[in-house]
Parts: structure tokens; sequence; C-alpha cells
């Protein structure tokens, strides 16, 4: 049996449940096609959409499941200058793959990061996304410029002449929230990785256990009411820990 991974969205599901993440991994459910105009495709063409702002961007086709395929694609895509932008890079590190929506290369030899949500602002846990991103591609070796999220831009309207790409994103550096929470989750991705590794569906107990050790890594008490709920609640008592978002556009 191959050794299970972690990804971004096994990420994110660990921070909710050990048993959500296991399930995950070990039951999932079969899989099905996005329904047309269902909130993932619909996120599939904005992402899309977004790739229009980096003409001359070349995609990663290899498929989801085709990892060491799509790593090479992106190895050979980052060692061609010609190429300004890498769409859906593929990295792995330490256990961990992901694919990066956007990778733009810089005259200086870095890259800028970017993240493209179909919502219309920031949300807690595209920083828990983006900093697992952040810590796999440090890992590799990426020196990274900036780093910023593309998100819907509630406050523009279309004009006569079409869809203005530009203006109907809105962009957020964040790049500070990511470098932070890219530190303070670090002792708790080994932690989701024991997990996965489990040959049995982790108990209930499983979340207490882990906010436990959570609370020895950082030197803080976790709230035992937290302990209960789960390990991404009981993050909350570290939210101190976090600068405040800028949200401030950056411009390009």
């Amino acid at each position: 049996m191959a050794t299970p991974y972690l990804t971004k969205s096994r990420y994110l599901a660990g921070l909710q449940c050990g048993r959500r993440l296991w399930r995950l991994v070990h039951d999932p459910h079969p899989y099905e096609a996005p329904a047309p105009g269902s909130t993932f495709e619909v996120g599939e063409q904005i992402g899309l959409s977004a790739r229009l702002l980096f003409p001359g961007g070349v995609p990663v086709l290899a498929e989801p499941w085709q990892h060491a395929e799509a790593v090479a694609q992106t190895v050979a895509l980052m060692g061609n200058p010609l190429v300004p932008a890498i769409f859906e890079a593929a990295f792995e590190h330490d256990g961990i793959r992901i694919r990066v929506d956007v990778l733009n290369r810089n005259v200086d030899g870095s890259w800028d990061l970017v993240e493209v949500k179909s919502s219309t602002g920031l949300k807690d846990h595209y920083i828990d996304d983006v900093a697992l991103q952040v810590f796999v591609l440090q890992g590799q070796n990426v020196l990274l410029s900036s780093v910023e999220l593309f998100h819907v831009n509630n406050t523009y309207v279309r004009g006569p002449n079409g869809v203005d790409w530009d203006q109907f994103f809105a962009r957020l550096d964040i790049g500070d929230a990511v470098n932070d929470g890219s530190t303070v989750y670090r002792p708790i991705w080994p932690l989701l990785g024991k997990a996965l590794r489990r040959q049995v569906c982790p108990s209930p107990n499983l979340a207490s256990n882990v906010a436990l050790r959570m609370s020895a890594s950082f030197g803080t008490n976790v709230p035992k009411a937290n302990q209960r709920i789960g390990l991404r609640n009981c993050l909350d008592s570290l939210q101190a820990r976090r600068p405040s978002w800028r949200r401030s556009k950056s411009s390009r």
C-alpha cells in the first residue's frame, strides 16, 4: 500500500477533524463530476478566467492523480525562461503534495504565488491553505517574491465592452499572514500525517490528544472545551499569533 500523503484539501479536513481526514483518504466517497452551475464548477471557471491576466502562461496538463508527471512538467517549465507563468504547478515536500493556481516568473528569478478564489473576500482557511503551499515551495527552494489572493470584486460592474478581468478580480497581499501561518502550523503537519497512517479510523479522542500536543508545542494552554470540539477549533486560541490581514490592493 502506498504511503498516504497530505494535500491542501486533506490538510484543511484534518484541521477540522482527524477522523474526517482519515475517512477522506481511506474511505472516500465515489468521485462525481461537478454539476453545471455548482459552486465547484463556478470555481473552476473563475480560476480559468484569472489565467487571462498572465498572458503566455502555460498550464501543467497532468491530471491530479498523475503527480509525478505533473512535477516533471513543472520542473521543465520552470527551467524554460520563455515561460512567464505556470498554471497548476506541482510540488512535493515532506509528504505533502500541492498544485499552485498561478506561479508567476519575475525577471530576477523569483516567483509570485497567486491563489485564486471564487468568493468575494478573504476567509481564514484561505490562509491555512496558502501557508501549506508556501511551506512546500520553501522546502523545494523556490524563491517567492510575493503571495497574493485573487478573489471576485463584488463592486465591479460589467461594462458594454465585456468583462474587464483586471477589474473583475480584487487582489490582496497576504504574504505576512501566510508566512506567519506557515511557521505557526508547522508542528501540526506531522500530527496529521501520523493520523493518515493509522490502520484504523482514529477514535473521537484523537482531536483531544492532538490539541494537548499542540499546546505543548506552542507553550500555550488550549481550553479543554476546544479540545473536545476538534483540532480546527483548537487553533482559535492561537489566533493572536497571527498578524492582521493586509487588505490593501496590490498593483501589478
